[in-house]
């Protein structure tokens, strides 16, 4: 059975909008890497809590500890066959930014997605690739 993921927005006739397949897979893995810990009311652990790493120094030990953590979470809550994730600080002029790759296997095909996080100007991009 394919995943579903309801978004908090309405669809036709007015029923909850549901996301199916990759863009239900990458919203649990937003959803996950954007949660704040102890948002969840049966699961305090479930969240990474990305903005709290905006304020960190950029280095390897960030990233390995930003890596580490994106992984366990989508390991323990969902059910996808994670194959790597890449963060990654940028430089860019005169600000630095978070970008996060997630490369996932569904259905035998290589896809994953490429996450933005820019504390300078609030913006967060995700976009879609498959092989």
């Amino acid at each position: 059975e394919e995943l579903k993921e309801v978004i908090l927005s309405k669809g036709s006739f007015g029923k909850a909008k549901e996301l199916s397949g990759k863009l239900a897979i990458i919203k649990q893995i937003l959803n996950l890497i954007l949660m704040q810990k102890n948002t969840h009311p049966s699961d305090s652990d479930m969240g990474v809590d990305i903005e709290s790493y905006l304020h960190e120094f950029a280095d390897q030990n960030v990233l390995n500890t930003i890596k580490q953590e994106i992984s366990s979470q989508i390991l323990k809550y969902t059910s996808i066959q994670l194959l790597d994730v890449e963060p990654t600080f940028v430089a860019v002029s005169n600000y630095t930014y978070l970008a996060i790759q997630v490369k996932f296997k569904y259905d035998n095909e290589l896809t994953g997605m490429l996450m933005n996080f820019e504390d300078y100007n609030k913006t967060k991009q995700v976009k879609l690739f498959t092989n």
